[in-house]
């Protein structure tokens, strides 16, 4: 059986503060060695990384995880220069050049600092992307990379790698970048495994809403700080808008995990509530990619509306295009539920009409 190999990229370019990736990587490596399924990967690493360099380690090595290690800022990755400097790479950038040199990658660990805006390009490229929110320390880089590859080295699932390297963090106190785990919709997280074993990562794969009958009008996505704001847009919607919001759609006893992705698709928009907290929302980033897949596989038939709930929110990758309700600028939340219907109205028209 084939391994999957683990690609480790590390640069630090001459005009950039020093880092110890070595350590880094040799605590990876340490640590996978210890596990027990040490010979289920191929642990491979490249040093001074250039953009010609990473597009041939892509090429010849086709890696399952590409590990990246270093620095990063808002704008992109910064690699080596030919003359050993900085060289910024863009989120897009680095999409195009992991879609055509490496089909086999299903997982990206960016360990830089502000590296989110980077893994949110990938995960419509890879499958999963982690990347850090701010700015991250060599030592919670190094925990956290050796509690993901200590988990993965003990046959979990991706989901729960993720999950007991941000236990790392908080045990050791290592405060600061938070790291984000993005996933594209239709991938399952917590049943992707990269040791060998079978692994059903696909569950109920985005279709066109054309397919099945719409159930609700809209589907509020939004964090859990912003849930009293979809509670209070719930009822502004009452009784002629069909809404869904998780608390108060999933009968009792049903598993949310199988009932929201399908209300989402059974829906004829999506709405996504947006705040400065938004960010925080474990699974808000799940919907809004599911949303996005759903709106560019059939646009008349699953709007994308997001809805600003105060001034400056974050607009996440992805939405920025598009048209966004501000609700201070509507008048509040009952603002917004009166433009919410007029776009409840558009949805229910049928296909063609005036």
């Amino acid at each position: 059986m084939p391994r999957s190999v683990i690609l480790f990229l590390a640069a630090n370019p001459a005009d950039t503060r020093p880092r110890a990736l070595d350590e880094e990587c040799a605590a990876i490596e340490r640590e996978l060695r210890l596990t027990a399924a040490r010979d289920d990967f191929e642990f491979r690493s490249k040093w001074a990384v250039t953009v010609d360099e990473l597009m041939r380690h892509l090429l010849d090595l086709q890696p399952a995880i590409i590990h990246f290690s270093g620095h990063g800022n808002a704008r992109g990755l910064l690699l080596e220069g030919d003359d050993g400097r900085s060289q910024l790479v863009a989120p897009t950038a680095l999409s195009k050049m992991i879609k055509s040199t490496a089909a086999s990658a299903r997982v990206a660990v960016l360990n830089a600092c502000y590296s989110d805006a980077q893994a949110e390009a990938l995960r419509d490229v890879v499958g999963c992307a982690i990347g850090m929110t701010g700015l991250i320390s060599e030592d919670a880089a190094r925990s956290f990379a050796v509690g993901f590859y200590r988990a993965l080295g003990y046959r979990c699932s991706v989901g729960n790698a993720y999950e007991q390297a941000v236990a790392t963090l908080a045990a050791k106190g290592l405060t600061g970048a938070e790291p984000r785990c993005l996933v594209r919709a239709g991938i399952d997280v917590d049943a992707l495994r990269l040791d060998g074993a079978p692994s059903a990562t696909m569950v109920q794969p985005v279709v066109p809403v054309a397919a099945q009958p719409a159930r609700y009008d809209l589907f509020l996505a939004h964090a859990a700080a912003d849930k009293p704001s979809a509670r209070a847009l719930h009822d502004l919607l009452l009784p002629d808008v069909q809404a869904f919001l998780d608390e108060r759609s999933i009968p009792d006893g049903a598993r949310w995990d199988v009932e929201i992705p399908a209300a989402q698709r059974a829906s004829r928009a999506t709405v996504v509530l947006l705040s400065s907290q938004a960010d925080r929302g474990w699974y808000l980033s799940d919907e809004i990619s599911a949303a996005i897949a759903l709106h560019r596989a059939a646009p008349a038939l699953h709007a994308l509306v997001p809805v600003l709930l105060e001034p400056g929110a974050p607009v996440p990758y992805g939405l920025s295009q598009l048209q966004a309700i501000d609700a201070v600028a509507a008048g509040g939340l009952a603002g917004v539920a009166a433009r919410l219907r007029q776009v409840v109205a558009h949805a229910r028209r049928p296909p063609g009409a005036p």
